[in-house]
């Protein structure tokens, strides 16, 4: 995909998550992340308790910026990066939205610049990366 070649999403889906990349995971630990240097990271790491994660975002805006944390199970993980055959084509739950391969994260939102929601482009390395952690 060049960087001309935009992906047309829902309307709560801004179109830089098709930015979003797998980086190296710094610090230590076992995770994933994903960054889009311009506007967001995604910080996927293992919870203190089996089975849970800490997903951690960031959305930069202009002078300021948008975080949160967010502890959620493998199965809503799994959920939020349909990673299972189980999990639907289509979904949400307590902390994201996500229509095929368009996740929003914590919420839906308005798709523009300003938006304090995380959009991601769901990517087959980006399942990847998240189904080996979930496993």
């Amino acid at each position: 995909m060049t960087a001309k070649q935009w992906v047309e999403g829902p309307g709560w889906w801004h179109p830089k998550g098709q930015r979003m990349a797998l980086v190296p995971l710094s610090g230590r630990g076992k995770g994933v992340q994903l960054q889009n240097s311009e506007s967001a990271t995604v910080r996927i790491t293992l919870g203190k308790r089996q089975g849970w994660f800490w997903l951690k975002y960031t959305v930069y805006h202009h002078e300021a910026r948008t975080e949160g944390r967010i502890h959620v199970t493998s199965d809503e993980l799994a959920g939020m990066f349909g990673v299972r055959l189980r999990v639907e084509e289509n979904g949400g739950g307590r902390w994201y939205v996500r229509k095929g391969n368009f996740l929003n994260i914590p919420r839906p939102g308005n798709g523009r610049d300003g938006d304090p929601n995380m959009s991601v482009l769901i990517t087959p390395e980006i399942q990847l990366a998240v189904k080996k952690l979930i496993a």
